[in-house]
């Protein structure tokens, strides 16, 4: 009864149908996260301009001369803003690369286009060749420079100069999710004790909520009319254990129509007793999301949440703070017998995103 009545409140409304799905992700992931409720997010993401890494690239970039074919290059290239901190990363093809935005041209197996690609990149890019990065992921986090610039299935990314461990990973894992930090200060390696796994004896327990709210969203009063759509539900779950605040597995529970125009989602924490309470998700425009894996993202000491963000016909990664609520205060709350006025739930909240793709 209590899952029942925690989780019948909609988190997300229906996907509409859009145009261009992935440019669309790129411009809001421009506009960063809007301070609701937690500007701190907002300043950890995007940085200021005064921000000496910043500051410097910013003028490395500027009253920049290029070659003829990458001046005409540039005009199809379109970065990530030049005040962004954090950067989405992933191996992909046995490296470990980072998201800096979309190349909206194909620039094809001539040297020559890229060479002209490189060109632009190097000079209009918000990170430059040399520039150093926190890179955290599964595994810990490492200092890595950035090496060099590539193209990866019509995204701009960069290419790094990591360790033997970070480079063994990269070969061995595909999709191996990571965020990328901007840093001024080198910093010492450090490595992950926690072991990631959905502790066995939750097993059924997860199960048993699974099919609980699968079956509360199925007798919703606003499934979709349309009889294309009706006709084509979909439930679908995901889970990734971590070493979460509070939490000790997270897992997705989503009914879905057509090819994600219709949504309904719910965020489940449940700690290592069972206790399972419901997660708010703002994540901008993906209201689908499927689990990759739990790591510290922000260096709080607590994991944080990679997944594969899906809206219609598009889909990106992205990687979500878990943000707590605070307590109550004295007298506030269940024991009086009322809600905490303006304390925001407990919420996965998007502090990174990259590699969207299109279908």
């Amino acid at each position: 009864m209590l899952v029942a009545i925690a989780l019948i409140a909609p988190l997300a409304c229906g996907t509409p149908r859009e145009s261009t799905p992935a440019k669309q992700a790129d411009s809001e992931q421009a506009v960063a996260q809007a301070p609701v409720a937690d500007s701190a997010l907002d300043t950890l993401i995007t940085g200021s301009a005064d921000d000496s890494t910043i500051t410097a690239r910013r003028a490395a970039t500027q009253n920049t001369r290029l070659s003829p074919l990458a001046d005409s290059l540039s005009r199809f290239l379109v970065f990530v803003p030049a005040t962004q901190r954090w950067f989405a990363a992933a191996s992909r093809g046995q490296r470990m690369l980072v998201d800096i935005g979309r190349v909206d041209t194909t620039i094809g197996d001539s040297p020559v286009r890229q060479a002209a690609f490189r060109e632009a990149v190097a000079k209009l890019a918000p990170v430059g060749r040399g520039d150093r990065l926190r890179l955290r992921g599964p595994w810990g986090a490492d200092d890595v420079a950035v090496s060099g610039y590539d193209s990866w299935g019509g995204r701009i990314v960069a290419t790094l100069q990591t360790n033997p461990r970070v480079d063994s990973l990269a070969r061995s894992h595909d999709w191996l999710p990571a965020v990328a930090v901007r840093s001024d200060s080198a910093q010492e390696p450090a490595s992950s004790a926690c072991q990631r796994v959905v502790p066995p004896a939750l097993n059924a327990r997860l199960a048993a909520v699974k099919d609980s709210v699968v079956k509360l969203l199925r007798a919703a009063k606003d499934l979709p009319r349309v009889t294309r759509l009706a006709n084509s539900l979909k439930d679908a779950s995901s889970r990734a254990g971590g070493c979460f605040e509070n939490a000790a597995v997270i897992m997705f529970v989503t009914l879905y129509a057509g090819d994600y125009e219709w949504v309904r989602e719910r965020a489940l924490a449940f700690d290592s007793l069972g206790n399972v309470r419901q997660l708010s998700v703002r994540d901008l425009r993906f209201k689908a999301h499927e689990t990759l894996g739990a790591f510290d993202a922000d260096g709080d000491g607590d994991d944080d949440l990679a997944a594969r963000g899906r809206v219609t016909r598009a889909g990106a990664l992205v990687v979500l703070r878990l943000v707590e609520a605070p307590p109550p205060a004295p007298g506030v709350g269940a024991a009086a017998g009322t809600p905490p006025p303006n304390v925001p739930a407990s919420r996965l909240e998007r502090a990174a995103a990259g590699f969207a793709w299109e279908r």
